[in-house]
Parts: structure tokens; C-alpha cells; sequence
């Protein structure tokens, strides 16, 4: 089985900012089937004729203030490619965002999460 599978995590995403691409790859050796278990996020498959699975998540929380709170995990479990993401809201301060007619951001309140 080969094929390129692309996880891309679409969090609070901002068109004029930077995002943060995390990427792995793994061998796709004796792989028949793929698991995905994840939230918050859209998901590509790519097929491709080569030997191995990428797993890439694109992520942008935030403006990119907390993209450390996305991880994603692959595993192999006999022929069954396991892939599952987390979002760990602890950490993440919860504000409101406005966005004017012209496209201008202001953030109207910030509190920490408890």
C-alpha cells in the first residue's frame, strides 16, 4: 500500500498568518488499513507510488499563539495504521476576536483558562 496521507488540522485559521506544519513519516511495509481518530481537523488522502505513509498536520491556534496544543500520534498495530490527534484545551486562553468590515482583528476580552 502506498500512499501520502496529509492530516490538516484547520484550527481558528487566519488567512494572513503563517501556519505551523508538522510532519512524520513511517514505512508503509505490510500496512492494510488505516485509522484515523482525530477532531478538529480536515483530512486529505493522497495516493503516491511510494514506500511509505507521511502524516502532516497544518495547524493554526490562535493566530498561531498555541499551536503546541495540537500533537498528533501514529501507531502500527499488526497490518493497521493508527493515527490519532489531540487538542489540549488546558492551556489555551479563551478570547474573543472582532473583525471589522476591513478585515482589522481586535481582541475585545482575554482570560486565562482555568
Amino acid at each position: 500500500m502506498k500512499f501520502i496521507l496529509a492530516l490538516i488540522a484547520l484550527c481558528a485559521i487566519q488567512t494572513s498568518s503563517a501556519q505551523n506544519v508538522i510532519s512524520e513519516s513511517y514505512s508503509s511495509d505490510q500496512i492494510q488499513k488505516i485509522k484515523i481518530d482525530t477532531e478538529y481537523a480536515d483530512i486529505e488522502l493522497e495516493s503516491y507510488t511510494g514506500n511509505e505513509i507521511v502524516v502532516e498536520a497544518t495547524v493554526n491556534i490562535n493566530m498561531n499563539l498555541d499551536n503546541d496544543s495540537y500533537s498528533f500520534k501514529a501507531d502500527k498495530n499488526d497490518n493497521v495504521f493508527i493515527i490519532k490527534s489531540k487538542m489540549d484545551f488546558n492551556d489555551i486562553p479563551r478570547r474573543i476576536i472582532l473583525k471589522d468590515y476591513e478585515g482589522n482583528t481586535k481582541i475585545l476580552l482575554e482570560k486565562d483558562a482555568s
